[in-house]
């Protein structure tokens, strides 16, 4: 039997017959949900894109709307608050418990925007403070015929089922869990059974005859149900604090639907708390009792190769700039061999070879025109190994243009030169700065732009490149004789 796990950090694909945990994927900020339309390729998953432990008051959770769905190599837009379970429904919709929003919000793919939302009470949030734990905590999610069965946790006012109507979402009825706290996952079954996992009690309940059909005898937390008509696969998670549920260690226990005992357990490692399971080659009875189509695709998926591969090959690409020291920041390098820098990092490279380079070439890409995006040739560096001491040739993206100017630090703060800008620069090109006299010229695409007056300050010093939001290549330094007879034709024209 394989199986899908998410945790906070990974998707899992289990094989409980070999007994072998490899991750899919690692790259999404936390994953919860997983589901599928029956017959499809594509895997739907719901993601946070938060951590849960900031989630504590009404000011953390109005800005955690931050969660969406992926589903292939798509993704819905950022609306969802800390989304839980999801299901596709048979009207070709996506139902998602919006856990942060304290409602189920029922997407419609086709229509981008458009959603139906459903509420157990007025409560707009899931949480005002941490002592305020207004909320339902809807969890989760289960259709089965014309309805939409939905597990509120409550925290500790006592968890219920709620059940709706589907797909116009009226509540038709509330199905009380008695005395129980901290409800997940919710499966109907052909018999009329209600079943839950009472999660705080480590316990597998029927909510219909008020009980236990298993209890794991030990302090667990279980939370994720599957099954099929032989056996029920649960989802263990250790009982820790919020911060340490993305390295807790999880676990799955396989019960014999017959007798209700542990036929065998399996140890995951520290991949985190268990938020999922999905049967994925049998009939899912806990979901759309469909299997996935796309498993022969998902099981070629390795992350741990799929890593491997990218790191070799960008260690590769990084082949083409040990010409260059990198000084801040940490870029890297992208498929097509630029040097990148993310919107947040300021990055400086410095040109190695030659030592007595006194001039810098380079290629540019200002990301798309975004705003915050610049590069800046160096020169005269002289910083030791900090943001300091340097002579810049800014090309910035403004927002209308790209313009270049040439900013100055000597250990204080960085202020510009009081020199007009160029404006109307390329937003990508092969740019040159090399100083001519008392002068810095600026070439882009073999193209004087522009010149800055330098009258009366040291050129002497590194030269290199100082870039974020944006992308080089071809960096190189250019030796004084070259610099010097460069400087001595532009003089001799009269440029």
């Amino acid at each position: 039997m394989k199986l899908l796990v998410t945790t906070p950090r990974y998707l899992l694909l289990v094989d409980l017959n070999t007994r072998q945990v490899r991750p899919v994927e690692f790259h999404r900020w936390e994953y919860y949900g997983i589901s599928w339309q029956p017959g499809g390729q594509d895997l739907y998953l719901s993601h946070s894109g938060l951590d849960n432990e900031s989630l504590v008051d009404i000011t953390t959770y109005a800005l955690s709307e931050t969660g969406w769905i992926s589903y292939g190599q798509c993704e819905t837009g950022k609306f969802l608050s800390q989304p839980h379970q999801i299901v596709c429904a048979p009207d070709g919709r996506i139902v998602c418990s919006n856990t942060g929003r304290n409602c189920v919000t029922v997407v419609d793919l086709n229509k981008p925007g458009h959603f139906h939302e459903a509420r157990l009470s007025e409560v707009r949030w899931d949480r005002i403070s941490p002592d305020q734990t207004t909320g339902d905590h809807l969890n989760s999610v289960f259709i089965k015929a014309n309805r939409l069965y939905v597990t509120a946790h409550r925290f500790n006012k006592g968890s219920c089922i709620a059940e709706f109507s589907y797909p116009d979402l009226t509540l038709a009825n509330i199905h009380s869990a008695g005395n129980r706290r901290g409800l997940h996952n919710v499966w109907v079954t052909d018999e009329g059974e209600m079943i839950s996992c009472h999660s705080e009690n480590g316990a597998l309940v029927n909510l219909v005859t008020d009980e236990v059909l298993w209890a794991s005898g030990l302090p667990l937390y279980i939370r994720g149900l599957a099954a099929t008509k032989s056996v029920v696969v649960l989802g263990e998670s250790g009982k820790t604090k919020r911060d340490s549920r993305g390295t807790s260690i999880g676990g799955l226990w396989v019960l014999d639907r017959q007798t209700w005992r542990a036929l065998d357990y399996l140890c995951l490692g520290p991949y985190g708390a268990i938020h999922e399971i999905r049967i994925l080659d049998e009939p899912d009875l806990a979901h759309n009792a469909s299997p996935f189509a796309g498993l022969p695709t998902l099981t070629g998926q390795d992350a741990w190769a799929t890593q491997r591969r990218s790191r070799l090959a960008a260690e590769r690409r990084m082949c083409e700039y040990r010409n260059l020291e990198i000084i801040l920041g940490s870029p890297f390098v992208d498929e097509d061999n630029w040097l990148v820098a993310q919107h947040d990092d300021l990055c400086l490279a410095l040109v190695r070879m030659p030592l007595s380079a006194g001039s810098i070439a380079f290629t540019y890409d200002l990301n798309g025109t975004q705003q915050g995006s610049h590069v800046s040739g160096v020169l005269a560096y002289r910083g030791e190994r900090d943001d300091s001491r340097m002579l810049a040739v800014l090309l910035q993206y403004n927002g209308k243009s790209t313009v270049g100017a040439l900013w100055l630090s000597d250990r204080g703060p960085w202020a510009p030169a009081d020199q007009p800008p160029v404006v109307e620069l390329p937003n990508t090109g092969n740019a040159r700065i090399i100083p001519s006299g008392e002068q810095l010229v600026l070439f882009v695409d073999e193209i004087q732009r522009g010149r800055f007056a330098v009258t009366g300050r040291d050129l002497s010093g590194g030269v290199g490149v100082r870039w974020t939001n944006a992308r080089i290549r071809n960096i190189h330094g250019l030796e004084p004789p070259f610099t010097t007879r460069l400087s001595q034709f532009l003089a001799s024209k009269n440029l």
